[in-house]
């Protein structure tokens, strides 16, 4: 019996994180919002609302195959704000009038899949195996690569864990002529 625990253990754990790993495609992370008003509560309440509805966009976008972008302009009504999950705040700024922020904005699975299926609007939602990327510059064709902190830094701001192909980074090795 003792035996059994830690391997029913095992297979729920495992099970819940494919389940976490489907989901993953329908979070929109590091998301910049910034907006301005008479006051900080108004100007975050604002930058969550546009973000919300620009994070839905670019979810969408991710799902969609291009040859049917068209046939979003049927949801052009909906509002993100009741498909939202919940969001995590990377980093934030604000002033008496200003509201400058980082999020991750969590998007309800389900209510998602059962809105572009209503709409007739062609998905996909399954994410790929992670492909490895190692950003280099070489100097000619015959230069040595090295190592691109510019590059690098620029996919480090993208959202590569959760697109339906999900991108590590990785750093360049030594051994590598």
């Amino acid at each position: 019996m003792a035996l059994l625990l830690p391997a029913a253990w095992l297979i729920v754990c495992g099970a819940n994180t494919a389940a976490q790993a489907a989901e993953a495609v329908f979070t929109v992370a590091n998301y910049p919002v910034e907006a301005r008003a008479d006051n900080a509560v108004t100007a975050k309440t604002q930058a969550l609302a546009e973000g919300q509805q620009a994070a839905f966009r670019s979810l969408l976008k991710r799902l969609v195959p291009v040859t049917a972008y068209t046939r979003l302009r049927k949801l052009g009504t909906v509002k993100a704000g009741d498909l939202v999950e919940g969001y995590k705040v990377r980093s934030e700024r604000n002033s008496a009038t200003q509201y400058i922020a980082s999020l991750d904005f969590s998007f309800q699975s389900k209510a998602i899949r059962d809105l572009l299926r209503r709409e007739g609007i062609p998905f996909s939602d399954e994410q790929s195996p992670a492909v490895t990327v190692i950003p280099v510059w070489r100097d000619g064709p015959a230069g040595a690569p090295r190592e691109d902190a510019t590059w690098t830094n620029i996919w480090k701001g993208l959202d590569l864990e959760h697109a339906l192909t999900p991108v590590k980074l990785q750093t360049l090795r030594k051994e590598i002529q």
